[in-house]
C-alpha cells in the first residue's frame, strides 16, 4: 500500500538525521536505503516560498486548515532518504510527503532564477477537486522558489553542510524517488515484465519499507552461461566438462588463466609405518588448476 502524506510537529534535527556527506564517509559501501538509526538528508535549506497553481478552471484546490498559511509562510525543505518534508517556519508544523505521492518534479529556468515544479497526487492536506466528472487522477501543482537567506542563528544546523540550491533540491528528489518506486501501478496494469522486483525483507510488525530493485539489475541473459560439472562419485573428479568449457570460452571470448602447480601430499595425522618405509621417497602429483 502506498503511504499517505501526514502532518508532523517536529522537524528533522542533528539528533535523528545526518547529512549525505557524513553518511557516505561513514558507510561508503552501504546501499543508500533507510537506516534504522538515522535519517539521511540529501538536500534542503531554509528561506523558500511555495505557490500553489490554480490554472485549471475545472478543479478547485483546497488546503487543510492546519496548513492554510503555506503560501504566506517561510518554508524549510528536507529531502530525506525516506520522504520529502515541507516545514512551515511560522507555525512550526510540516507536511511529510512520501515520494510515491510526488508524481512529477522538474526544473523551471526563469530569466534570473530557477524554480522547482512539483506535481502532487491529491491528498487529505492539499487536494484538487474536479468540478465535473473526469477520468484523470487529480493532482496539485506547486512552484518552489528560493526567497531569501535566513540568518545563521535561525538556520537548522543540518543545513550548514547541505546543498540548498534549487538544482540541488531537484537532484536530491530524483535520487531519493528512485529508491521508492511505486510498483502498485505496474500491478494494476498487469505489467511486471520490465518492472521492479521486491526483495522480501519486510517486517510485518514494524512495517519496514521494502527494497525494490530494477529487474535489469538481476536479469542478464547475455551473460548467463550454464556450466556443467562432471561428478561420477570419486572424491577428486570435480572438473569442468571440456566441451562445455570450450563453448563458454567461444561465447564470452574471455581467456581462462591456468597454471601447473606441484602439490605435495603428506599425512596430517599419525599413520602406521611398515618396515622399509624409510626407503620410500616423497611422491608429488602434478595437476593443472583452472
Amino acid at each position: 500500500m502506498t503511504p499517505n502524506p501526514k502532518l508532523i510537529f517536529e522537524q528533522p534535527n542533528v539528533e535523528n538525521t545526518i547529512p549525505l556527506s557524513v553518511y557516505q564517509a561513514s558507510s561508503p559501501e552501504k546501499f543508500s536505503i533507510e537506516d534504522d538509526d538515522k535519517l539521511v538528508l540529501h538536500a534542503g535549506g531554509s528561506g523558500y516560498k511555495i505557490a500553489v497553481l490554480r490554472n485549471d478552471p475545472t478543479h478547485e484546490v483546497k488546503m487543510h486548515e492546519e496548513i492554510q498559511s503555506i503560501e504566506n509562510s517561510d518554508i524549510s525543505l528536507f529531502v530525506l532518504n525516506t520522504c520529502f518534508i515541507i516545514w512551515l517556519d511560522e507555525i512550526q508544523k510540516g507536511l511529510e510527503l512520501p515520494y510515491q505521492s510526488i508524481s512529477l518534479s522538474a526544473l523551471q529556468n526563469n530569466s534570473d532564477s530557477q524554480a522547482l515544479y512539483l506535481q502532487l497526487l491529491s491528498n487529505d492536506y492539499i487536494s484538487s477537486i474536479p468540478t465535473e466528472p473526469t477520468e484523470y487522477t487529480s493532482t496539485v501543482e506547486l512552484i518552489i522558489t528560493k526567497n531569501k537567506d535566513i540568518p545563521k542563528n535561525m538556520v537548522n544546523r543540518l543545513f550548514e553542510s547541505t546543498n540548498s540550491e534549487i538544482y540541488g533540491l531537484y537532484n536530491g528528489l530524483s535520487t531519493c524517488s528512485a529508491f521508492h518506486y511505486d510498483s502498485e501501478s505496474d500491478e494494476e496494469n498487469g505489467d511486471n515484465t520490465d518492472g521492479f522486483y521486491s526483495m522480501g525483507f519486510q517486517d510485518s510488525d514494524s512495517n519496514a519499507p521494502v527494497l525494490e530493485i530494477p529487474s535489469s539489475w538481476i536479469d542478464n541473459e547475455e551473460n548467463d552461461h550454464d556450466i556443467t560439472i562432471k561428478n561420477i562419485g570419486d572424491a577428486d573428479d570435480l572438473e569442468l566438462d571440456e566441451e562445455e568449457l570450450q563453448r563458454t570460452r567461444d561465447e564470452s571470448a574471455t581467456p581462462v588463466a591456468g597454471m601447473n602447480v606441484d602439490v605435495g601430499y603428506a599425512s596430517l595425522v599419525g599413520s602406521i609405518r611398515k618396515r622399509g618405509d624409510d626407503d620410500v621417497g616423497e611422491f608429488y602429483k602434478s595437476r593443472k588448476l583452472i
